[in-house]
């Protein structure tokens, strides 16, 4: 799951609400870059919000290739010993 701070998610809101106030104060005919100036504020702050959640869904992702690279480490680590003791039970009956 992707853990999104809460202050995070109340100026995503707080942006939202701002963002519709200023629709019924300034009408737009098209979203464009040169809209007005809480209209970019609030497209700014969603963007921020967006690379937000997108580093910690990565950071989540790396977290994970680390975890698996662990268990294989270990799964590897356990079949040398399961080897080994092998061996040296066929050594040491071969003696």
């Amino acid at each position: 799951m992707l853990r999104v701070e809460r202050a995070s998610v109340e100026v995503f809101f707080f942006i939202l609400i701002i963002f519709f106030i200023s629709c019924f104060q300034e009408p737009i005919s098209s979203p464009t870059p040169n809209f007005g100036f809480l209209h970019r504020v609030c497209y700014l702050g969603f963007l921020n919000l967006l690379g937000k959640i997108k580093e910690e869904k990565e950071e989540e992702e790396r977290r994970g290739r680390r975890k698996d690279k662990q268990q294989q480490l270990e799964q590897i680590q356990q079949k040398q010993l399961a080897q080994h003791q092998a061996l040296s039970n066929c050594y040491n009956n071969g003696k």
